[in-house]
């Protein structure tokens, strides 16, 4: 009983269909917007699939196996099945659009452009409630997200020599770039505490009663082991059920994702690259925080390394391999969000 159409996101010479699909139960009702993404992650490593194909979503001890199974077509899925039962039973009481786009798990390119167009054309109608559901699942216990932490993303480079070097060569008189690098950043964090170390960067966090309040409750349900085992964690860094918690959904990270320098063999290499990762919270800002990120690592850079190696650090849009130079090149940046 809906009304569907695909609507074209276009980015980098690339169409990305989205269906929007449209019910109007009452023109005096309000509208809610629905969000879900069908693309998913390649399939990875098959050995691990452990002989299921990875795109069969077979069921296998009630569990469906395969990709999308909870991000997002399992909840897409979940959502339509909801949607059915509400109108086979007449519950129906607001309007509704449904979306759902193919370019989600790569920053969804064009999307924003696409429902901007959209909106002004009166294609998406404004809604009062937005719905997204792109999260796991807990059986007996549905989730529903009040809050989202934010996300800065950024590759970090440093090039010291034209090409990789042979340490039996030149090493003891090399610098190595990867070791610099890997350096530098870590004075930037502690790989322990897990606590970033660049200064201001939690200025405006703050855990109030009632969010202490709500996660004491939620708290009951889900405990630090039981996290555990579901993310197959070796060790943890907090053990209290309700600290586990605020840790993980209402304070800020900062986190080394990916280190690379050269590769197998005895050579040092020319340039090495790591990519970073900042979770936020509500009070920070992120154009901020990146200020803040890059003026820590200078000074990590500046008091670490000999003054004939320091190059100083500039914010790029791509790395481009300037000698000694630390290059900064941010991707992602998005500022957390709350909702009633």
């Amino acid at each position: 009983g809906f009304e569907t159409e695909v609507l074209e996101a276009k980015a980098n010479g690339r169409m990305f269909p989205a269906l929007l699909a449209t019910r109007e139960v009452d023109p005096q009702a309000p509208w809610v917007l629905v969000y879900h993404h069908a693309d998913v992650q390649p399939q990875g490593d098959l050995e691990k699939w452990k002989g299921l194909e990875p795109f069969s979503g077979v069921v296998k001890d009630g569990v469906v196996h395969g990709r999308g199974a909870t991000d997002d077509k399992g909840p897409l899925l979940g959502t339509l099945y909801a949607l059915d039962f509400l109108i086979q039973n007449n519950l129906l009481r607001y309007n509704v659009q449904l979306i759902a786009e193919t370019a989600e798990e790569f920053g969804s390119a064009g999307f924003q452009e696409m429902a901007l167009e959209a909106i002004a054309s009166g294609k998406i109608r404004r809604p009062s409630h937005v719905f997204v559901s792109d999260t796991e699942f807990k059986e007996g216990h549905p989730t529903l997200l009040t809050t989202l932490r934010g996300l800065i993303t950024a590759r970090v480079g440093l090039k010291l020599s034209d090409a990789a070097v042979h340490s039996g060569i030149a090493g003891g008189v090399a610098y190595n770039p990867g070791r610099v690098l890997a350096d530098v950043l870590g004075q930037l964090g502690d790989p322990y505490t897990l606590r970033a170390h660049i200064q201001g960067f939690y200025d405006g966090v703050n855990v109030g009663e009632e969010d202490l309040r709500v996660i004491e409750a939620v708290a009951q349900h889900i405990t630090p082991a039981g996290f555990g085992r579901v993310m197959k964690l070796h060790a943890q860094a907090e053990s209290d059920p309700v600290q586990h918690l605020v840790r993980t959904g209402l304070m800020p990270t900062l986190e080394w994702n990916l280190y690379q320098a050269g590769g197998a063999g005895t050579s040092i290499p020319a340039s090495a690259e790591a990519f970073v990762s900042m979770r936020l919270v509500d009070g920070q800002d992120p154009a901020r925080i990146e200020k803040l990120f890059l003026q820590a690592l200078d000074t990590a850079y500046r008091s670490r390394v000999p003054e004939n190696l320091y190059g100083g650090v500039a914010r790029v849009d791509a790395l481009q391999g300037n000698s000694r130079q630390i290059e900064v090149a941010f991707g992602h940046s998005t500022p957390a969000f709350r909702t009633a």
